[in-house]
């Protein structure tokens, strides 16, 4: 069993400028994140003999490239409880309709997921020292950097004691 996710990659200067921002978070109970992609699609953990059949299917996806922007500092579930920290990015629509071609394609594969949120994680948060850290953290400005989401990347996502590695199992460029 392996374990496989769909993203997009970003570029070098957001992810730079994430870093920036992750250095911002608390130490003291933020697990932080090397956010290197945009996930589209978290397939979880798959039978290493179906990933010719996900594969075959993702060739069929035909998209247009697009440009994203960062947007915003969130938290999930709320900022009430969280659990997650990320950054949004707009517009919505054409991340959405790219989410509901790699649906379509692995339809029958893989249960939909009707709660997807375009976004880029920054931290899991473990515990807060205090209330306080995340009003401040909601201040914080956000540049409104842009990347082309220009291919899409199955990665195998290899879990290690220093964190998540992932290895590009696929790929294909916008048309």
């Amino acid at each position: 069993m392996i374990r496989l996710f769909i993203a997009l990659p970003l570029s070098e200067e957001v992810e730079q400028y994430l870093l920036t921002i992750t250095k911002k978070l608390p130490e003291d109970g933020f697990a932080k994140v090397n956010s290197s992609h945009l996930t589209i699609s978290f397939l979880g953990w798959v039978n290493e003999k179906n990933v010719p059949e996900i594969i075959k299917r993702l060739d069929s996806i035909t998209f247009s490239a697009f440009t994203l922007q960062l947007h915003h500092l969130g938290f999930f579930p709320d900022d009430k409880h969280p659990r997650v920290v990320w950054i949004g990015v707009s517009p919505h629509e054409q991340v959405l309709s790219l989410k509901k071609n790699v649906e379509e394609a692995l339809y029958g594969l893989f249960p939909k997921d009707d709660r997807f949120h375009p976004h880029l994680t920054l931290a899991r948060i473990k515990f807060l020292k205090e209330k306080k850290t995340i009003e401040n953290m909601k201040k914080m400005v956000i540049e409104h950097k842009e990347f082309c989401a220009d291919k899409l990347i199955l990665y195998q996502s290899i879990l290690t004691q220093t964190g998540a590695e992932y290895e590009e199992l696929w790929s294909k460029k916008a048309n």
